[in-house]
């Protein structure tokens, strides 16, 4: 296994592959070289850590109410600033942000590989500032628009759709299909449209599991993590959010997102997100109904089936 993790880009993993096979992950290496970069946003992809809810982004440690509009960019200097590598190895390496100013937050994150191939991460949030704050963490996946993403939903009206489309947009094509939420494939778009966006909001997760598959990969790709309630995690936000942007060319990009616990830190108290990456043999299926039922069959425990 090959895992690729960019110190200078807030030490976030740019590269995950076996041996011999392409990036499972959309990550853009022309941008790399311009980290570390936190005077403005630079989408170099892959997978990181934000935090929870968007709607506080803006919001610097020590003010009641948000500065700047909320809704974009993350704190970069946790996102986009160089790591300090505190361990590596063949197969593990440990990482640590400074303290955003902004926030008065600190992320050290783990990354280490078994010798099965599987990817453990867990990801300490540590609150470095003088006063109580409020935060969740937010995973943040990235794979290209073209990828199959399924999550096991029950009931299948468990979730919510965020649509977010302006002129000359749409929101995208999705279906519950054997158990699964997924959004279909959006080539061509509708003629008149320049892109389709949105996002789906996932309340009622079966497991805290979902199935990735890569065009041209040879294995499924599933990701595991503890499974929160909607009213446990940060407000605004489900457990399990796909987001979805697709030009008319065919680019753009996926978001596979996952939720930790809301929680109040107290001045040098810490939380912690895990979550483990395993591949698995991609089984024959020619039709969507066919792959759904088996991702379905992966990602849900045999005691709720």
């Amino acid at each position: 296994m090959r895992v690729g993790i960019h110190p200078a880009a807030g030490g976030r993993i740019v590269f995950y592959a076996p041996v011999g096979e392409e990036n499972y992950l959309y990550s853009d290496p022309a941008t790399w070289a311009q980290a570390p970069n936190t005077r403005e946003f630079v989408a170099f992809n892959g997978h990181i850590l934000w935090l929870a809810p968007q709607s506080h982004w803006g919001k610097r440690v020590g003010a009641s109410e948000p500065e700047v509009p909320a809704s974009w960019p993350p704190d970069l200097e946790l996102t986009a600033s160089q790591y300090e590598v505190v361990e590596k190895s063949a197969t593990l390496a440990t990482l640590r942000s400074p303290v955003s100013a902004r926030s008065g937050l600190r992320l050290t994150k783990t990354v280490s590989i078994s010798d099965n191939g599987d990817v453990d991460q867990e990801i300490t949030l540590e609150n470095a500032s003088s006063e109580a704050v409020q935060w969740g963490l937010w995973s943040n996946t990235r794979v290209t628009p073209q990828t199959e993403v399924f999550v096991a939903i029950y009931p299948a009206d468990g979730f919510t759709l965020g649509e977010l489309p302006v002129e000359r947009e749409a929101t995208p094509a999705f279906a519950h299909v054997n158990g699964c939420l997924t959004w279909l494939d959006q080539s061509p778009l509708r003629e008149g449209l320049d892109r389709v966006v949105g996002k789906l909001f996932i309340h009622k997760a079966v497991s805290g599991a979902v199935a990735i598959l890569v065009p041209e990969r040879k294995k499924v790709w599933v990701k595991t993590h503890a499974l929160f309630t909607t009213e446990e995690v940060a407000p605004g936000h489900a457990p399990i959010e796909l987001y979805l942007s697709q030009l008319a060319d065919g680019s753009g990009l996926q978001e596979v997102e996952a939720h930790g616990a809301y929680v109040t830190l107290a001045p040098g108290a810490r939380t912690t997100w895990e979550e483990t990456w395993v591949l698995h043999e991609r089984p024959q299926a020619n039709s969507l109904q066919e792959r759904a039922g088996k991702m379905n069959a992966l990602l849900v425990p045999a005691a709720a089936r």
